[in-house]
């Protein structure tokens, strides 16, 4: 009797081992379901981000990319500037030399270059006695305005310039203050000469109309500049755009 006793315990005690191991077996059969299924939602994660991070990818790509050719469309395109402008109501013409003019020699009449559009970094005061020849022909240009000059003003735009402009009629001398040029970029032709884009910035003070009708007084509109310079050193301004939009300074 005590045999069987000792057969039946062991029996039992067999069968709770077995279950043991059978729930065991359970739970890493759960874990391995449960690792599975995390795996493949991380996989429909990636599957559903992976198009979005790349739209996101061309949109900063192709946003840049956008602006940066309507920029060029802007200043290398002469159909872009405008032909119908605002009506502004112009100053007279100033009676003597506006360079002995004490109001206007209170205005700043720097010409400040940057070597960037955006207007960083320290700027560089151009002045007579810049040697440099493109640095030079963006100073005089800006001094044949103020003086009125429009031969020397003609004087710097080359054959290309008036195949599709004509020559800037005469004009009064123009108040110019706040004159700023940034450079906008470069381009490295295959006959070895170079075409510089610039942005020239200035404002007129009491605007008397005979040179630019575009805008009215302390009003800037951007106009570019592409200036070639050729390999033997020679620059000459190759095209001319005004910008479409002026904006309004009190």
């Amino acid at each position: 009797m005590q045999n069987i006793d000792e057969t039946e315990k062991m029996e039992s005690n067999e069968a709770l081992a077995d279950q043991e191991i059978s729930c065991t077996e359970s739970d890493e059969d759960r874990i391995k379901r449960e690792k599975e299924e995390l795996r493949a939602r991380s996989l429909r994660l990636r599957k559903r981000l992976i198009p979005i991070l790349s739209i996101s990818l061309a949109v900063l790509i192709l946003v840049p990319l956008i602006l940066v050719l309507v920029l060029e469309n802007l200043q290398k395109d002469p159909s872009y500037e405008p032909v119908d402008y605002p009506e502004y109501n112009f100053d007279p013409v100033y009676d003597g030399n506006i360079l002995e003019y004490d109001l206007y020699l209170g205005y700043n009449r720097e010409v400040v270059y940057y070597d960037n559009l955006q207007g960083y970094g320290t700027p560089q005061i151009l002045t007579e006695e810049t040697a440099e020849p493109h640095f030079k022909l963006l100073y005089d240009y800006i001094q044949s305005i103020i003086t009125g000059d429009e031969r020397l003003y003609n004087s710097f735009f080359n054959e290309t310039y008036f195949k599709s402009h004509d020559n800037q009629d005469p004009f009064e001398q123009q108040m110019l203050y706040d004159i700023t040029i940034y450079h906008y970029s470069t381009e490295n032709l295959e006959d070895g000469d170079t075409l510089n884009t610039y942005q020239v910035d200035y404002m007129i003070l009491k605007n008397n109309g005979t040179f630019r009708r575009d805008i009215g007084s302390n009003m800037i509109r951007s106009q570019y500049l592409v200036v070639r310079e050729e390999h033997d050193g020679t620059v000459s301004i190759e095209d001319l755009v005004t910008k479409r939009m002026a904006v309004k300074v009190d």
